[in-house]
């Protein structure tokens, strides 16, 4: 009989497997999507397992120099839920991390905070980030396309605090006729 595995296991072979390709391809760069529910730095998989977010996925894939013989940009787009986990949930002190000055940790949510999603259009957070990306790549640098999408994040935070639940539709709306 034949075992199946977990999702956690799943995800963990299947990052091996993509750093290795990564590698094989002597790639200049990666960028890895993930949203779930979650905590803190930990996201949720389907069976209820938790991967922890540094060192389950942005650790597994730190590669570069060492494999390739030159550095390697990693861009991680993190749409989790950041609130705080039931209480003895996440052991105390997390393992010590390897230096990742080639890794850049987008997170969508400030600590917390739930991921912002809309029933019908998903992520603000997601069409924000692609949005400034397909319309300023070509001539932006990617620190300020950055600081961009965390004005508009944060502008539609402060709108939710301030005016409750709101009609998404109309904040990509205006987002849309801003640029």
């Amino acid at each position: 009989m034949v075992k199946k595995l977990s999702f956690f296991q799943t995800i963990r072979n299947e990052l091996q497997k993509f750093k290795s390709a990564c590698i094989q391809d002597a790639v200049d760069s990666i960028v890895v999507f993930f949203g779930s529910h979650g905590y803190k730095d930990h996201l949720m998989t389907s069976d209820g397992d938790l991967l922890d977010v540094q060192a389950d996925i942005i650790y597994k894939l730190q590669f570069g120099k060492a494999e390739l013989g030159k550095p390697v940009a990693k861009i991680f787009i993190d749409q989790t839920c950041r609130i705080d986990p039931p209480q003895g949930t996440f052991p105390v002190s997390p393992p010590q991390l390897p230096n990742c000055e080639d890794t850049i940790h987008i997170q969508a949510q400030m600590p917390k905070y739930e991921a912002s999603r809309d029933r019908d259009c998903g992520s603000y957070f997601v069409i924000v980030l692609v949005y400034v990306l397909m319309s300023k790549a070509c001539n932006t640098s990617l620190q300020s396309m950055l600081e961009e999408v965390t004005t508009w994040t944060l502008s539609e935070t402060i709108l939710k605090t301030v005016l409750g639940e709101f009609d998404l539709l109309i904040i990509i709306n205006i987002l849309l006729c801003a640029f």
